[in-house]
């Protein structure tokens, strides 16, 4: 399900803002919800991914829209590839996992401030620590959702230096649970 599209960030390496535009169009929640109740209906038990470039940005359309979904009462499996660590909150956590969230992809790219800023990823490392933080709350609250967390090496201005931050936020920072996908 796409309840968004555009993407309002600049990323080098990413061409979905010149595919899809560089704001937002969003669906009205209580529609993507009406869709995600006939998928659930017509396919008891699937999995239902989001498919938006940033699911949770921006977050206050997010917030709405799980509102809506939660208010379905289903049991879904919903998952998402597209989360960015700019905007997060506990809020935004507990109604991921009341939603019916099991699976999220989560793609910082790198670990070091100067990367981020070559990337013009559009978050800092302060505001990925705190995505750190809140995923960490939810393992605290018996969460069984799974985060798997997405790096790439080798962009404009990588350094040993830089290579070697983003391996120790890695090992120190993601908890011991979540999978790491490496790519170049």
């Amino acid at each position: 399900v796409q309840s968004r599209r555009g993407c309002a960030f600049e990323c080098t390496y990413c061409n979905y803002p010149i595919i899809e535009g560089g704001s937002y169009r969003r669906k009205p929640p209580r529609q993507v919800a009406e869709e995600i109740a006939l998928m659930h209906r017509e396919v008891p038990g699937a999995a239902i991914e989001f498919v938006d470039n940033t699911f949770n940005v921006p977050l206050r359309y997010c917030l709405e829209l799980l509102d809506a979904v939660i208010a379905l009462d289903l049991d879904l499996v919903l998952h998402t590839g597209g989360f960015n660590p700019k905007v997060t909150s506990i809020e935004l956590m507990d109604k991921m996992n009341r939603a019916g969230f099991t699976q999220v992809m989560i793609t910082p790219e790198v670990a070091h401030e100067g990367m981020l800023q070559n990337l013009r990823k559009g978050f800092t490392m302060k505001q990925l620590r705190r995505s750190v933080e809140h995923r960490s709350w939810l393992i605290s609250q018996g969460s069984k959702m799974e985060w798997l967390w997405v790096f790439l090496l080798g962009g404009p201005g990588e350094t040993k230096e830089s290579m070697l931050e983003t391996f120790r936020f890695i090992r120190e920072e993601i908890p011991e649970r979540d999978p790491v996908f490496m790519q170049v």
